[in-house]
């Protein structure tokens, strides 16, 4: 274990709680009578996992899985791009609100239910039924699409599921190619996945397996763990992109950053510099693991606080702090640590 890394992660969670309550404390006490001075509070009053697994276990076998099936169909939206192009369609979108979203999230969930009751599941007619139902608008690359559902993620290069187009003012423009079919592949593998009990029931085991859900299109190691905290095993953290920038941030030597650059939003990762999200999984873990007030300072707590800080997306209340952003975050976190050594 290195400790100055150890050192550098117990000031990063510091400096979160710290930047929660700069930003978020005038808002949220404006919202609702929570005392903001207290993080931990906050996130356990408002910002809990989905389901207590514990009870989600006891629950009848039909039951249990509709409240899984629900939990799917909210995180495979989840996947690449797909929150903005399947929950930011809608039959009102001119409406942005939280509550037009919640609604269009039930209207999905009702249509997934429907099909998985009636045994349904090839992807093509799952896709149809959602259409018929939500009215969006699908691509007309049909040559494509055929191809996409005949070798399921085995695309060309040249015509990729997603493309940004970047004008000259360095606006981006993400034009989402396929991500309903995607979305409807995924659901597929979700239904037959819930009509094997054997595979249901190692959800519920103590320490869920990460390649648990492995052959389920869109789901990898970050959604996964995201699953399965938000089904109430709260001692795992999501690999997503924040942890691993914060990851990066920590245990590489910094770069002064240049703020006339701007980021080139189809420059592609470099795999040698990214690190793999299992490493960031185990390490992150062992940090946490270190710090003296376990049953406060859980994986999903730091998960919780850390994505705040990067998003500012207070979603229980329907609240972006647009100012809450990773860089500025991480900047913040460098002053914090200069200032408190």
């Amino acid at each position: 274990m290195n400790e100055q890394e150890q050192e550098k992660f117990n000031k990063l969670i510091e400096a979160a709680e710290s930047y929660i309550v700069k930003n978020a404390k005038v808002v949220l006490n404006a919202i609702r009578n929570t005392n903001a001075d207290n993080c931990y509070d906050l996130i356990y009053k408002k910002y809990q996992p989905m389901y207590d697994i514990n009870k989600l276990r006891e629950k009848e076998e039909n039951t249990k899985k509709l409240d899984l099936l629900r939990r799917f169909c909210i995180q495979l939206q989840n996947y690449q791009a797909m929150p903005r192009a399947i929950n930011y369609f809608s039959y009102n979108s001119e409406n942005d609100s939280l509550k037009s979203m919640m609604l269009q999230d039930n209207e999905i969930f009702k249509i997934a239910e429907e099909l998985y009751k009636s045994n349904e599941t090839d992807a093509l007619s799952i896709y149809k039924k959602f259409k018929d139902k939500l009215k969006f608008e699908e691509e007309k690359d049909t040559e494509g699409k055929k191809s996409f559902f005949k070798d399921r993620v085995k695309l060309k290069e040249d015509n990729k599921p997603f493309k940004v187009i970047v004008n000259d003012k360095g606006k981006c423009k993400i034009y989402y190619n396929w991500a309903w079919l995607k979305y409807c592949v995924g659901l597929s593998d979700v239904f037959k996945f819930l009509n094997d009990n054997e595979r249901v029931n190692k959800i519920f085991e103590d320490k869920p397996k990460s390649n648990i859900f492995d052959d389920i299109f869109g789901l990898g190691n970050a959604l996964t763990s995201d699953f399965l905290k938000e089904i109430g095993h709260i001692k795992l953290i999501k690999p997503d992109v924040h942890i691993i920038e914060i990851y990066k941030h920590l245990t590489e030597p910094q770069k002064t950053p240049d703020p006339q650059k701007t980021p080139d939003p189809q420059k592609t990762p470099d795999p040698q510099k990214t690190p793999a999200s299992k490493k960031v999984q185990e390490d992150f873990s062992k940090w946490i693991g270190n710090q003296k007030d376990k049953e406060k300072y859980t994986p999903y707590y730091i998960d919780k606080i850390l994505w705040l800080c990067c998003t500012g997306d207070f979603y229980e209340d329907g609240i972006i702090i647009t100012k809450m952003t990773r860089q500025n975050f991480l900047n913040y976190f460098d002053n914090y640590s200069n200032k408190n050594k």
